[in-house]
């Protein structure tokens, strides 16, 4: 060990040595040790912030646990940190101070329902489309009235803030469309999925299988049906076993069901 730390009044030196020989240093004499506080402005804060710790000004030296020996050092983690300080050449100062950093809370959308429901837990909510803060939308669900990207910052009881991922909404507007009578087997799926239906006239109808959590559209196909009964089978093999929400338009209506693909 080539350095040492000490908060005791006493004689120290060096003894060192190497193959051949060995020797001592004149003794340094501590006569005294000071009392300081370590300036902070705050002991807690939220993760991914900092805390400024700052000693006395004027000393001779500053050393500090985490091996800084600036006056001041940011803080980033949670523990004590602890400052020693020469005052005079036989005269040193130090102090601890413990710190708090608190987790982030978690922020995750799901949806239920043609609603967008934040984590629980929170004290307060703010969603956002397309990046921009929704007026008035500040409680833990929304109900999306336009397709695109929504996303929501919630705050817990310690001031702690995080911004979910962004949820592409794709629903608007279709529970105030004519439902599609339409019938999906099977559910859960394997392999493949097949749709039958009856059509009044010849229609063009899209099709979408939509991945939760996060309303990714994993499959897309658009195809044309003549009038009476119809069927159409989609090859589900390539998609990962999760939740998924099975799509279909056309002029007349919609058709929306949730599918679990199993394997």
């Amino acid at each position: 060990m080539d350095n040492l730390l000490t908060d005791s009044i006493g004689s120290y030196s060096l003894v060192y040595s190497n193959s051949y020989c060995a020797d001592t240093t004149d003794p340094i004499v501590i006569t005294g040790i000071s009392d300081f506080q370590i300036q902070t402005s705050l002991n807690e804060a939220c993760e991914g912030d900092s805390i400024q710790l700052t000693g006395p000004p004027a000393m001779l030296s500053y050393q500090w646990s985490t091996g800084e020996t600036t006056q001041s050092i940011y803080a980033d983690s949670t523990g004590s940190y602890a400052l020693y300080s020469t005052v005079q050449p036989t005269c040193f100062a130090n102090d601890t101070v413990s710190l708090l950093f608190h987790p982030l809370p978690a922020s995750v959308i799901t949806y239920l329902n043609d609603t967008l429901f934040a984590s629980s837990g929170a004290i307060s909510y703010q969603w956002y489309f397309n990046g921009t803060s929704i007026a008035g939308a500040t409680q833990d669900s929304y109900h999306p009235t336009a397709n695109g990207p929504y996303s929501v910052l919630v705050t817990d009881n310690f001031g702690c803030s995080s911004l979910s991922d962004t949820m592409m909404y794709l629903y608007a507007g279709l529970e105030n469309r004519n439902q599609l009578a339409m019938s999906l087997f099977p559910n859960p799926a394997n392999e493949s999925i097949e749709v039958y239906f009856t059509n009044t006239e010849r229609a063009t109808l899209n099709f979408k299988i939509i991945a939760l959590p996060g309303n990714t559209v994993s499959l897309k196909e658009e195809a044309e049906f003549p009038s009476g009964t119809n069927s159409k089978k989609f090859n589900v093999s390539d998609l990962t076993p999760g939740v998924y929400v099975f799509l279909a338009e056309s002029k007349s209506g919609v058709f929306r069901q949730r599918v679990v693909i199993a394997r």
